[in-house]
């Protein structure tokens, strides 16, 4: 024992039920079957589910697909990572996914995600446990849309001047100009609104 340990005396022993519930990040802990063992805080105020116990459940009944949404594929992509972290037992990133989340009561809120799937082996080099950890990346997925639009109004704009100084006559020339103006407005309104949420 050092010198320093000596004066200190043993280490403390270390609460991972703390540790593990105060990590910044989303994390839920999974077993094979996809039941939830453990939420972290963060995890269970992101996915609006602190009003509710979902440990013991099953991760699709308690995050189902928006039934609002008929293009909804979040439990699916999840799924899937899942499967492929349990067949190669190897961690899983995928890519940006939406998966909206419903509060304890109330409608769905529309998210986006990007999740990594890690495998915690046992002895027996089989996977006993899935880490899922997730970011929220709606903020990021709204202000790329924001800039995609302005920028889609801005080649509006563009192709309206075009035609405005190829037409020959006047009054189709001006018409064309006008278009191009309220295009160039639309996308600088547009670049200039914050995305919501941020």
């Amino acid at each position: 024992m050092s010198g320093i340990q000596s004066l200190l005396g043993a280490p403390p022993e270390i609460d991972y039920k703390i540790v593990f519930e105060q990590t910044p990040g989303m994390c839920l802990i999974l077993d094979p079957t996809f039941r939830i063992i453990a939420q972290n805080l963060t995890h269970a105020r992101a996915t609006l589910s602190t009003e509710r116990s979902i440990v013991g459940k099953g991760l699709f009944e308690v995050f189902p697909d928006n039934p609002d949404d008929p293009y909804a594929k979040g439990v699916a992509a999840v799924r899937e990572s899942l499967l492929k972290v349990m067949k190669t037992r190897r961690a899983d990133t995928m890519p940006i996914i939406r998966y909206d989340v419903r509060p304890h009561s109330g409608n769905f809120q529309q998210r986006y995600w990007a999740i990594t799937n890690t495998p915690i082996l046992g002895e027996d080099g089989f996977v006993h446990w899935i880490i899922n950890r997730a970011e929220d990346v709606t903020g990021l997925v709204q202000l790329q849309r924001r800039d995609q639009n302005a920028e889609f109004c801005r080649e509006q704009a563009n192709r309206a001047r075009a035609r405005a100084s190829k037409t020959i006559a006047k009054e189709d020339s001006e018409a064309f100009a006008s278009m191009a103006a309220d295009w160039e407005a639309l996308a600088n309104e547009i670049a200039s609104d914050p995305a919501p949420g941020l």
